[in-house]
C-alpha cells in the first residue's frame, strides 16, 4: 500500500467515525480521501473508478453545504420489491458489459470489466441517487 493510498484509507475511516457522530467535517476528510483516490485510480488504471471519485467530491461538496441547517427532518426508509431487484442486477450486467468493452477496446485499463461493474452498480437506478442521496444529504444521514 502507498503512502497516498494509507492516507485515502485512513481519511475514509475518519469520513466513516465523523458521520456517525454527525460532525459536519466529516465531509472534509471525504472531500480529501476522494481526492487523493483519484490518483491511486488512476496510477493502477481504473479509471471509471478514478472518475467515480468526481462524484464523491461533489457529494462531499454538496454534504458541506446541506448539513449548515441541521434543522431539517429525516427522510423516511424505502424498500424495493424483489422485482426491482432483479431488474436491477440485470442492468447493472448490461452496463457493466457495454463500459468493460468500451475500456477493453479504447483504453489501456488494467481490469475493464471489473472496473466497469464496481462503477456501474454504483449509480443504478439512475433517478435514485437524485431522490434519495440528495434527501440523506439534506438530513444529515
Amino acid at each position: 500500500m502507498s503512502a497516498i493510498e494509507g492516507c485515502a484509507v485512513a481519511l475514509a475511516l475518519a469520513y466513516v467515525v465523523l458521520a456517525i457522530y454527525q460532525q459536519r467535517i466529516c465531509w472534509i476528510a471525504a472531500f480529501a480521501s476522494s481526492a487523493l483516490y483519484i490518483s491511486v485510480f488512476w496510477q493502477v488504471q481504473l479509471y471509471l473508478e478514478a472518475a467515480l471519485q468526481v462524484f464523491y467530491i461533489a457529494m462531499a461538496i454538496f454534504g458541506w453545504l446541506a448539513w449548515r441547517n441541521t434543522e431539517t427532518q429525516a427522510a423516511p426508509i424505502r424498500t424495493w420489491p424483489p422485482g426491482h431487484h432483479a431488474l436491477a442486477c440485470l442492468a447493472v450486467m448490461i452496463v457493466s458489459a457495454v463500459l468493460g468493452s468500451a475500456l477493453s477496446a479504447w483504453s489501456d485499463a488494467a481490469s475493464p470489466f471489473v472496473d466497469a461493474a464496481t462503477t456501474s452498480q454504483r449509480y443504478w437506478p439512475p433517478g435514485w441517487w437524485r431522490k434519495n442521496c440528495l434527501k440523506i444529504g439534506f438530513t444529515g444521514l
